[in-house]
């Protein structure tokens, strides 16, 4: 089953990127740095789930939580640039809040899951979040058309879909081998 998945995978993405996927391998710009940067990041990803998950049997999640955050503002603390800051309007400051709220409850969710649940079946879960951000971005197009949002055909959209069940199969595997 993982490895059935692990192929879904390869193709989803493979198709996702059917119309960039020749300037992808010839021409290595911008678009190119930007897929290294999402590998990157999804290995980041497995890798911090992994450890938190061993971090959860000598700590609970909000002290590893608070450690994460205090650790990322003492690392940006030198970068800090406050004269912009204090220059930001009401409606810039709601969105900083709101953005800030939203961080502690997303990582404080992810945190108690991870604590609660296998890692395999949380990471099913965040499976679906590409193709929520690419909906929303349709969605956001769709309304506000002085927002561009990336034209998808429909090959695309199919690699976006194979992506994420074959992501979900090869997390889920193991538990969807006990049940058969």
């Amino acid at each position: 089953m993982a490895k059935i998945g692990a192929w879904l995978l390869v193709f989803g993405l493979l198709l996702f990127f059917n119309d960039r996927l020749a300037l992808l391998l010839t021409q290595f710009g911008s678009e190119g740095y930007g897929l290294l940067l999402v590998i990157a990041a999804a290995v980041a990803w497995a890798c911090y789930a992994l450890a938190q998950k061993q971090l959860l049997m000598s700590f609970n999640s909000q002290q590893i939580m608070w450690l994460i955050y205090m650790a990322g503002a003492l690392c940006f603390l030198p970068a800090v640039e406050l004269a912009p800051v204090l220059e930001l309007s009401a409606w810039q400051w709601g969105i900083v809040v709101f953005c800030c709220l939203n961080t502690i409850v997303a990582y404080g969710a992810f945190a108690e899951a991870l604590q609660h649940w296998q890692a395999a079946n949380v990471s099913a879960v965040l499976a679906i979040t590409p193709l929520l951000t690419i909906g929303f971005a349709q969605l956001l197009a769709y309304f506000y058309p002085q927002f561009p949002s990336e034209s998808l055909n429909a090959w695309a959209w199919v690699g976006a879909l194979l992506v994420v069940v074959g992501s979900m199969l090869t997390a889920l595997a193991p538990m969807l081998r006990q049940r058969l």
